[in-house]
């Protein structure tokens, strides 16, 4: 392996498009997955909606986010158990 007097890597532009590419798809997968529930204006929305849907006293639901082929916002009413889970999708507004 030969060293270099300039300090060049010996990155090509290719290498270099790909490895971004790369980078950029995955935290897109990760954003996909994870994004609604660690990001806090959106896990916010999320609850807001699932509170308007159980009556508005920000007591009365449960709010899980669900991992799988198609992510998603559950929310429960634990006021009335027997009520299956509402699917608010993975954008609640």
């Amino acid at each position: 392996m030969g060293v270099s007097a300039t300090g060049s890597t010996g990155w090509s532009m290719t290498t270099i498009k790909t490895v971004s590419a790369l980078g950029g798809g995955a935290f897109a997968a990760l954003f996909y997955l994870f994004g609604p529930a660690l990001t806090p204006t959106l896990h916010a929305a999320a609850m807001a909606s699932c509170n308007e849907h159980t009556g508005g006293d920000f007591r009365n639901f449960s709010l899980q986010w669900v991992i799988g082929a198609r992510p998603h916002w559950n929310c429960w009413d634990t006021a009335d158990p027997a009520r299956p889970a509402v699917d608010l999708g993975w954008w609640a507004h």
